[in-house]
């Protein structure tokens, strides 16, 4: 049992118990939380804002900065020739 003084730790555990408490089992609230955490993930891949009811909208936004470039070396597999291509890197993606 939890004492009263304890700081409740959010994450998804929590998460499942609080749907837990609405009267559902185990296993449909671990259902229920990882589909909506799915659906979350793929709306930020698709680079669409989140709203969070108390907590606020995520979005995904590319870092300024300058993209990065680097050499690699690619064998040809057809002429066995190891060929040097420059490919380039964007800017990184983070939630805010």
């Amino acid at each position: 049992m939890k004492k009263a003084n304890q700081k409740k730790h959010g994450g998804k555990r929590s998460l499942i118990h609080d749907v837990m408490a609405k009267g559902f089992t185990a296993r449909q609230a671990a259902n229920a939380v990882n589909a909506v955490i799915r659906l979350m993930k793929e709306a930020l891949s698709f680079e669409e804002p989140v709203e969070v009811p108390g907590i606020g909208t995520l979005e995904v936004v590319i870092q300024k900065g300058q993209p990065k470039r680097r050499a690699q070396k690619i064998r040809n597999i057809a002429t066995k020739e190891i060929e040097i291509y420059d490919v380039k890197f964007p800017g990184r993606r983070r939630v805010i």
